[in-house]
Formats: structure tokens, C-alpha cells, sequence
């Protein structure tokens, strides 16, 4: 954090009122060259979207007066005075930027004249600038007359039509030759049972009929053998199969990273497999959607039927299936360039909505403002990707609720023998013992609470540094747990910096992991004793250090 005193702050705001107000002097020369040379490629190729004499005022741009160039539109100043890089009308006439003119690149010779022109401070006649009044776009305004964001309402069902539409037979009917009549459509000859049958298969499930199953329906003479043969398509697992398939598409699903290297993405394949299930199951959309965008975070996730293991937490794997690079030159760029793709499909798919280009620029026409972008980039910034452990059975979550009753009660006990044995030490007039009294007393002051176990558990469970840690599995158990230091010069019952991964048991599976920290040393130093276990130092959520030679892998 850099603190700048008042008088700095009010020098800035000074200089700035300064620059603002100040009347520009230009040359004659200057004057000639703009007139000459820069008004007519302004006029010609720009005016008719952005004067005050245009049709219809594009952007909120104004580039018939020198306060509208300077002042700018909708994505901010069009000209930034000697300043040719800055300047987003050069970037647009580059067409490194909104690529203006839209009707085709303006020659090298008019962008060389342009650029010369602001590098010379952009000289404009005093007599031509007229005031221009920065428009204020209403938000609220736009929400409410989109037809997109109006609330969903339930509109009458039609009366039924005369005996021209005889196809109706349910309340979509109704709807359907409602729009006939309106249209002056005449009704289309209802298709045979031959086409039927094919249409169905194909559009449930992704597959032609056997011949048996068309001989099967065709002599199917009872009334709902339409309706029936719907609910056994339903029911039949490639349904599920053929729409995760269409679902698959929306979220740019892939089983590899991409791009030159192609790196496997490990375990895609269960994400595709819990789509199968999810429309196999005919799980309610909004359950759907909770999974996929914080399905991790759920209190009461829906479980497998037959395994028993954690569903909900499979469909957050979505947000990762995107393309991945191995080793960016910008890892700040290649971070930006995830979280964009993240926010992209995510607002497409669930949404209707294509908010990439509120990165840029507020996004009128939806409308979505860019602090509404990067808003969301914010808490995906915040995210880390994690392969999550499945539990089929719900066995180790059985296990680690046991091994945690088991060692509740053992500790509880342990102190409270522990605690005895001291209160009757200190009553007794012992040389030998009086050292480890007077060490007993520091460590744990008497409580004035009847309750003895509650002082000494206070010793347990004090580990401030290490509120701000986060864990995931049951290796560590809920809260991190401290390991006690042994050494000879280190009081006794004083928990120790260290952190124990086997505290209900060895095997039990987990992370531990820091809060984000900012690197300011050359150097990172671990300290670990372990026989199978993994350090990862992540940078900004960048996770395809995996992929690196194991040389260069912070590991075991």
C-alpha cells in the first residue's frame, strides 16, 4: 500500500483543472494542417455516425468539435494529445480497436495523416468548437423496456378454432393455430405413422428405428400408442446420451487442453458421464444450474442413487474444460484470457447472454455494464480448480464421522486425566516435580470455571495462525489441527507451527491450503516430512504446472 500526502493529491487535481480549462493555442500552421488535411478525412468518413448533425448519434461520439474529440463517447476519450498510442479514434482507424471506418480501412496515408495530427497536439480552430453534453445512459431505464428482462407472465390460452384445425388435441394446439389463423397459413397434412415413429427416435434419442420397432408401432392400434412409445424413449438411457451430447457443445466440452500440446484434461470424462445420468434422471433445471455454477458449495448436494457419492460437485467441472496453455509469457494475460472464456460460456449457456464485450466497454444493448463484468471476474479470480475426491458409498465420510467420535471422546478424556494429575501435583511438596508445576502453571493459568477441561482446551484448539487457511478432504479434518513440537526447549502442551495430515489417520486423503499471498523474495522455503504428499505453489489459479518436466515440479 503507497500512501500520497493531501498536498500531492491536491497538486494533481490542480494540474488536471489546469489541463481541462486551459484555452489550447495552435499555430497557424497547425490550424492550416487540420482544415486542410484532417477535417476532410473526418468529414467524409466519419460525420454521418458521429456529428451533431448525424441521423442518429452513434456510441455518443462527437467528432465535429473539439470538445467532442477530446471529451469522447461511450468507451471514453476519442483523442489523447500527443499521445498517439492512447488515442482509441488512431487504435480504430488501425483497426487495433472497433475498426472504423466499418466500411473498409481508411489508406496508410490518411492513418499517417491522422497520427501527425494528434502527435502534434490536435490542433483545432477555436471558432468551430460547440458545446457538447455528455449523455447519461438510464440502466434502469433500458432493463425495463428490453423484452428480455420483462417478467415472465401467463398469457391466455386461445379458444379452440373450427373444424379446419382438427389437429388440436392439447393447449399448445390452441397456441399453434392461433398464429395459423393469424398468418393465413393453412394446416399441414399430419404426418404417418411411419414418419412419426422416425421422428421421434430421432429427436429423443439420436438414433433411427429398428425395423422391428416400426413394424412394432405400426401394428400398435391402441389410442395412446404415441404416448407410449414418448415415455419408453424417455426412459431409455441413450436419452440421455443424445441431449448431454447438444448440453456438451454449450460448455465447449473437450478431454484435452488444446492448443499445441494438447495435454489431457484427467478425469473429463466424469463430468460428461454426470450429464448422461442428470437428463437420464430428469433432475429439475434450477438443481442444474446450482451444480454447475457452485455445486461444490451446496449444503444438501444430491447424491449418486446407486454409489452413494457426491454428484452435485462433478457439474462445477464445467468452468474448467476451456483451452489451456503450457507456459504463457504472461501469466497475468493467460489469467485474464481463462476467467474471460469462463464468464463467456457461462452467461451464454445459462444466461442467453454474450457479456464479453462488457470487458471492454459497458454493453448497452442487454444491457450489461462493465463494473457488472468485472464484478463476476472478481469472484472466479478468487476461485482455485480442485480434483475433488468421490466417496462411492459415502465410506470414508462413515469412517472420518467415527474416527472423529472415537477421537472427541479419547481427548476429552485425556485432559481431563491430564488436568487431575496436575491439580494433584500442584497440592503436593515436591521438589522434583516443582519445575514441571511451575511450567504446567504458565501454559495453562487456573481457570475460576468449574469446568476443568475447558482451560486446557483452550491450549488445544489456539491456533491463530492458521485461521486463514483452507481445507478440503478429511485429512486434515475440518479445522487445522497443530502438531505438537517435542523438543526439549519448547514448553510443554504448546502447540507448534506444524500441522498434522494423519489426525484421525494416515490414509484419509486432503489439501491444506494458504490464503493468496503476494510474493516479495526470491525464495520459498518448505518444510515437510511426509511419505506420499505433493507441494504446489499456484500463481494466480495457473494449474498446468502438472504438465512440467518433474524436474521442474515442486513435488513430494
Amino acid at each position: 500500500m503507497r500512501y500520497v500526502s493531501l498536498r500531492s493529491i491536491l497538486m494533481v487535481l490542480l494540474s488536471l483543472s489546469v489541463r481541462v480549462h486551459a484555452e489550447p493555442s495552435f499555430s497557424n500552421q497547425q490550424i492550416e494542417f487540420f482544415e486542410r488535411e484532417v477535417r476532410p478525412i473526418l468529414a467524409e468518413h466519419c460525420y454521418s455516425c458521429h456529428s451533431t448533425s448525424a441521423d442518429k448519434l452513434k456510441a455518443g461520439l462527437v467528432l465535429d468539435s473539439h470538445e467532442g474529440v477530446l471529451q469522447g463517447g461511450d468507451s471514453g476519450p476519442a483523442v489523447v494529445p500527443q499521445n498517439v498510442d492512447e488515442s482509441l479514434l488512431i487504435q480504430a482507424v488501425r483497426y487495433e480497436a472497433f475498426e472504423m471506418p466499418p466500411r473498409g480501412k481508411l489508406s496508410d496515408q490518411q492513418i499517417q495523416t491522422l497520427e501527425r495530427w494528434v502527435a502534434d497536439g490536435a490542433a483545432w480552430p477555436t471558432e468551430s468548437d460547440v458545446k457538447v453534453a455528455k449523455r447519461e445512459f438510464d440502466w434502469d431505464q433500458r432493463r425495463e423496456e428490453h423484452w428480455s428482462w420483462q417478467p415472465i407472465q401467463v398469457s391466455p390460452v386461445p379458444e379452440a378454432f373450427d373444424a379446419k384445425y382438427g389437429m388440436i388435441r392439447n393447449r399448445v394446439d390452441q397456441y399453434l393455430a392461433q398464429r395459423l389463423e393469424q398468418a393465413n397459413v393453412p394446416v399441414a397434412t399430419e404426418a404417418d405413422k411411419v414418419a412419426l415413429v422416425r421422428r421421434l427416435y430421432f429427436d429423443l434419442i439420436g438414433l433411427p428405428p429398428t425395423v422391428q420397432q416400426v413394424d412394432q408401432f405400426l401394428t400398435d392400434s391402441q389410442s395412446d400408442a404415441y404416448e407410449r412409445l414418448v415415455d419408453d424413449l424417455l426412459r431409455s438411457p441413450h436419452f440421455g446420451e443424445k441431449w448431454a451430447r447438444h448440453w456438451m457443445d454449450l460448455v465447449r466440452y473437450a478431454e484435452t487442453c488444446g492448443h499445441e500440446f494438447d495435454y489431457p484434461l484427467p478425469h473429463a470424462y466424469r463430468y460428461r458421464d454426470y450429464l448422461i445420468r442428470a437428463f437420464n434422471a430428469d433432475v429439475p433445471y434450477d438443481q442444474f444450474v446450482r451444480e454447475h455454477i457452485a455445486g461444490d458449495l451446496l449444503p444438501h448436494p444430491r447424491h449418486n442413487p446407486e454409489e452413494k457419492y457426491n454428484e452435485s460437485i462433478i457439474g462445477t467441472g464445467f468452468w474448467f474444460l476451456g483451452e489451456a496453455v503450457h507456459a504463457p509469457t504472461d501469466v497475468r494475460g493467460d489469467e485474464v484470457l481463462r476467467i474471460d472464456n469462463q464468464i463467456d460460456v457461462m452467461c451464454k449457456t445459462f444466461l442467453g447472454l454474450t457479456v464479453g464485450c462488457a470487458r471492454c466497454h459497458d454493453h448497452k444493448f442487454d444491457p450489461i455494464p462493465t463494473k457488472d463484468y468485472y464484478a463476476l471476474a472478481g469472484f472466479l479470480q478468487s476461485s482455485r480448480r480442485q480434483e475433488a475426491m468421490l466417496d462411492p458409498g459415502q465410506k470414508i465420510e462413515t469412517a472420518v464421522a467415527e474416527l472423529q467420535r472415537t477421537h472427541t471422546s479419547a481427548e476429552q478424556k485425556l485432559i481431563a486425566n491430564v488436568v487431575a494429575q496436575l491439580q494433584d501435583w500442584a497440592v503436593r511438596d515436591d521438589q522434583e516435580l516443582q519445575p514441571l508445576v511451575e511450567l504446567s502453571a504458565q501454559s495453562h493459568p487456573r481457570s475460576n470455571s468449574n469446568n476443568t477441561n475447558q482451560s486446557a482446551a483452550v491450549c488445544f484448539t489456539d491456533f491463530s495462525s492458521l485461521e486463514d487457511w483452507f481445507v478440503t478432504g478429511p485429512a486434515f479434518s475440518a479445522q487445522p489441527v497443530a502438531g505438537w513440537n517435542g523438543s526439549a526447549a519448547a514448553p510443554a502442551f504448546r502447540p507448534s507451527t506444524s500441522i498434522a495430515s494423519d489426525s484421525l489417520a494416515a490414509p484419509l486423503h486432503g489439501a491444506l491450503r494458504s490464503p493468496t499471498f503476494e510474493l516479495k523474495h526470491d525464495h520459498i522455503h518448505y518444510r515437510i516430512k511426509a511419505k506420499n504428499a505433493q507441494i504446489r505453489l499456484i500463481v494466480d489459479g495457473y494449474t498446468m504446472d502438472t504438465f512440467a518436466p518433474s524436474c521442474l515440479r515442486i513435488a513430494r
